[in-house]
């Protein structure tokens, strides 16, 4: 089963720097046995889909707001973003959470919008991991995946919050115990388990061992995405 190598580059790179990016990028990962995606800011979307377009790479974006149009002064709609040519969408990130108040109410609104105009959408979980994650995830899921349609592309990313930006990662002993019960969580209200995937200063140094792990299907990389030679040998790992 081919894994995901998901890169976020946050708020950097102008679209000068992406194309730059998507023309070196492109020919380090040809060989990977990995299913890549490139997650730029909202004006990258379009360079970086032009640029990756005779690749298997996929192109996706950071955020997406919870309406499908009106008068929402800088919002983004999906709909947006999917004429723009992204493939997913990344929602719920720490960050969103911690910065702009985002909570599992509005992601859940999110969700939909993205899956009506035909977007995966890769969505984070807010948890440390440490004691009583069992009980925070469950609660989150059932908040997150209320009412979406089992039969669109989701998958689940999580990033122990203390590790994001840190350079801090979980041990690889403790994240398979998460990552499970994230699956039977999202089973129960989605009917199947989702594909999930692990962030949190994610780097060459520990990328192989992360995603050998059978419940980890993928990476959700930051930091070390920015660069395309340290992110591609993320993506050949």
């Amino acid at each position: 089963m081919r894994k995901w190598v998901v890169a976020n580059f946050k708020m950097f790179k102008t679209i000068e720097e992406v194309e730059e990016y998507a023309e070196e990028f492109k020919s380090l990962v040809a060989e990977s046995k990995h299913n890549i995606a490139v997650c730029p800011s909202f004006v990258g979307i379009k360079p970086m889909e032009e640029l990756l377009e005779d690749t298997d790479i996929f192109v996706g974006a950071q955020n997406c707001a919870d309406e499908e149009e009106g008068a929402y002064t800088g919002e983004v709609s999906a709909k947006m973003l999917k004429s723009a040519g992204a493939d997913m969408v990344i929602l719920g990130h720490s960050e969103r959470r911690r910065y702009y108040g985002e909570t599992d109410e509005i992601v859940n609104k999110k969700i939909k919008q993205a899956h009506k105009e035909g977007l995966a959408v890769i969505v984070c979980l807010a948890d440390d991991g440490g004691d009583g994650f069992e009980e925070n995830i469950k609660k989150q899921i059932e908040v997150l995946l209320d009412g979406v349609d089992a039969g669109e592309k989701l998958i689940i990313a999580f990033e122990p919050v203390w590790a994001i930006g840190t350079g801090k990662t979980m041990k690889t002993e403790d994240i398979e115990p998460v990552t499970k019960v994230i699956k039977e969580e999202a089973r129960k209200v989605i009917g199947y388990m989702p594909e999930v995937l692990y962030g949190g200063s994610v780097k060459v140094s520990n990328a192989e061992e992360i995603l050998a792990l059978e419940s980890v299907d993928g990476l959700l990389v930051g930091g070390a995405s920015k660069d395309p030679n340290e992110f591609a040998k993320i993506c050949n790992s």
